[in-house]
């Protein structure tokens, strides 16, 4: 959402400018929550005229889709990205050791 970076941005930038480490992780914190806020705000204005209801009532009945769908699905894109992170000059590789000659 746009307007997420909007608001995010700034305070990233105040709170790693005041308060160092502990101010940005406030700050993603902080930028997490108006982040849910605006989505779900957006989810309830665009699933009214459908007439779509948005509530908690009943969300135990999707828990098997959460186990066998969402949880597997999320511990998989986990896995990946550890080796996705790497920069393209690594090279697993050992280098030899420098310190012996064969002549």
């Amino acid at each position: 959402m746009p307007h997420s970076a909007t608001i995010g941005v700034p305070v990233t930038i105040a709170g790693v400018w005041f308060w160092g480490v502990p101010g940005a992780v406030w700050a993603l914190a902080v930028t997490g929550a108006v982040q849910w806020a605006l989505t779900h705000a957006a989810v309830r204005v665009h699933a009214r005229p459908y007439g779509i209801p948005i509530t908690v009532r009943g969300w135990s009945q999707e828990q098997r889709v959460l186990w066998t769908f969402s949880v597997p699905a999320l511990a998989q894109g986990e896995t990946v990205v550890p080796f996705t992170d790497l920069p393209a000059t690594f090279n697993p590789t050992p280098t030899p050791d420098r310190r012996v000659l064969d002549v």
